[in-house]
């Protein structure tokens, strides 16, 4: 009824490498924290880079702010690092800003009114309707 154990030997990798980060994953995580006093610094720098590449286009400091505050929601919720951006970059997906082209029109009382076009807009086929959402 007792159980006597006369040797134990194992085998394994005794310096295990972990396989390399796949480039998406470097494109989107472009800075990295040094413990958590840069979290915020570098979740800003990732969040700002990846909204922009995601809304083709330059983003504001107050969008860069909205998606911030998802991510100290992140942090206060105690989630590592990368699952809090991951919890911002769902909301950058999901956004209207990403799911359809928006031309913003601050002249919109004259529907026949000829207005030119910002580089953004002329690089993604805007300008003159073409499916493109007018607000």
């Amino acid at each position: 009824r007792n159980l006597y154990i006369e040797g134990l030997e194992l085998e394994g990798p005794t310096n295990p490498v972990a396989k390399p980060l796949p480039e998406s994953h470097k494109r989107i995580m472009i800075a990295t924290p040094a413990g958590l006093v840069g979290w915020e610094g570098s979740a800003e720098r990732n969040v700002e880079n990846f909204a922009k590449k995601a809304y083709r286009r330059p983003v504001t400091k107050d969008e860069v702010a909205r998606l911030m505050t998802l991510f100290k929601k992140a942090v206060q919720s105690g989630e590592n690092f990368e699952n809090c951006i991951r919890f911002v970059l769902k909301a950058v997906l999901v956004s209207p800003h990403f799911l359809f082209r928006i031309e913003v029109d601050e002249r919109k009382d004259d529907p026949k009114e000829v207005r030119p076009v910002n580089d953004y807009e002329l690089a993604t086929g805007g300008g003159g309707g073409g499916g493109a959402i007018s607000t």
